[in-house]
């Protein structure tokens, strides 16, 4: 797959490369001593298999599988680990979840970084925590190559309901966009566009679509909702033939209230009040009547801003109506803004991305999949009865208590995808 993209040499490869690593949850206190006893290892493999075969690939799934040593013993956390292979000759590594991946540190240490990444700058917790800026960036990035639709959607289907918007950014003061996918209350897709034309948005709500294939080769999207772009629109029709794409009622709302003033408030009182009401109608023959009376109080009105828009809330009729053929389909942006809100808080405390495009994709899409397992407050944990994340309300399931070895195990054998640019 390849993008083209904004810089000054302008391509951008997306290259896919299998992952031969297996994590699994392993308790730290029993690890060493099972590490070394053949049998009890055997034993503890054949049972995650049983539980949790989404963690396997297919072929040892069948227990087509035997052990195959060791790999060299990680210098920074004097840690071994084991390799199995396959029927077919493959090998793959079984990774422990209580430890990063590359032997960088413990996850537990790890998950406090991540955590506080959602507002720190990395500078930031270089003077807190000591270390180097850099460290914690990599730290961070590393998740950027994963499968998101494969690692979120983990125990259940892909969501065929969707949600899709653009966020305005800079790249060394250069203008982009983010196009970013969201299913299930989850981010979905996260990719970097040099610009809002049909066609870069196409290729960069496209890695959405590759990496949904990927999981499911008969993956089909059946509506997206949008807040109205054009661009928007043909890419998602470019991408999924029979999509149906439904506009943002609330969006066409605001747009009312943008050209409101301190003497028209009044009479945009009444016209939010009779625009919601026409929202909340029980079906769509009854909406569709309300939209025409509303129509016609707009055509009484004076001439102004107000009424132009009123107007043009009224002629997206057709742009509405279908998310009443769809239970799950979503009527208004809201899910996608409230995740895109994280995004620009972040992106705005780090004073956006510098380097190149393809190091931003990657940043990009490592923040919005920790933001998937990232634990909520308190209080939003316990309106959800006790669902400590997004990625646990979509899948109804979690492997262990800390939320980055959640992460670390949904990663398990999905693909990576390299981002290069200027490849030599």
């Amino acid at each position: 797959m390849k993008r083209e993209t904004y810089d000054k040499n302008t391509k951008i490869n997306v290259i896919e490369k299998q992952n031969k690593s297996i994590i699994l949850f392993i308790d730290e206190a029993k690890y060493a001593s099972m590490i070394v006893d053949n049998q009890l290892f055997k034993n503890y493999l054949k049972q995650q298999i049983k539980e949790h075969p989404e963690l396997f690939p297919e072929i040892i799934q069948k227990e087509k599988w035997s052990l195959n040593g060791y790999v060299p013993e990680s210098k920074k956390q004097n840690v071994k680990m084991r390799r199995i292979i396959s029927a077919d000759k493959e090998v793959w590594q079984i990774h422990p979840s209580f430890l990063m991946p590359y032997s960088t540190c413990k996850t537990e240490e790890a998950s406090k970084y991540l955590f506080l990444l959602n507002w720190c700058p990395y500078w930031a917790l270089a003077y807190v925590y000591g270390k180097d800026a850099m460290f914690y960036y990599r730290l961070q990035s590393h998740f950027g190559m994963y499968n998101m639709v494969g690692t979120t959607a983990k125990k259940v289907a892909i969501p065929v309901h969707l949600s899709a918007d653009e966020k305005h950014g800079t790249i060394s003061g250069e203008k982009v966009y983010a196009a970013i996918t969201c299913g299930g209350d989850c981010f979905l897709g996260a990719s970097i566009s040099p610009s809002a034309s049909e066609e870069d948005l196409t290729l960069a709500y496209g890695q959405f679509k590759a990496e949904a294939t990927d999981v499911s080769p008969t993956y089909q999207a059946e509506t997206v909702n949008t807040d109205g772009w054009f661009a928007t629109i043909g890419a998602w029709r470019v991408l999924f033939v029979q999509i149906v794409v439904i506009q943002c009622f609330l969006h066409a709302i605001l747009k009312i209230k943008s050209v409101a003033t301190k003497s028209t408030q009044e009479l945009y009182n009444t016209i939010v009040e009779k625009a919601w009401d026409a929202y909340h109608a029980p079906t769509k023959q009854a909406f569709s009547q309300r939209i025409r009376r509303i129509s016609e109080y707009a055509k009484k009105l004076s001439e102004s801003k107000i009424k132009a828009a009123l107007q043009k809330l009224c002629s997206k009729r057709a742009w509405f109506t279908p998310a009443y053929d769809y239970n799950k389909a979503h009527r208004t942006s809201n899910m996608v803004d409230r995740l895109i809100n994280r995004v620009d808080r972040r992106l705005t405390t780090g004073k956006w991305w510098r380097g190149s495009i393809a190091s931003a994709e990657k940043n990009l899409r490592a923040f919005c999949l920790i933001q998937n397992f990232c634990p909520y407050c308190p209080w939003v944990q316990k309106k959800y009865n006790g669902k400590a994340s997004a990625s646990e309300r979509l899948n109804n399931h979690k492997y262990c208590d800390n939320w980055l070895e959640n992460l670390l195990i949904a990663t398990s054998v999905q693909t990576k995808y390299i981002f290069q640019q200027n490849p030599i």
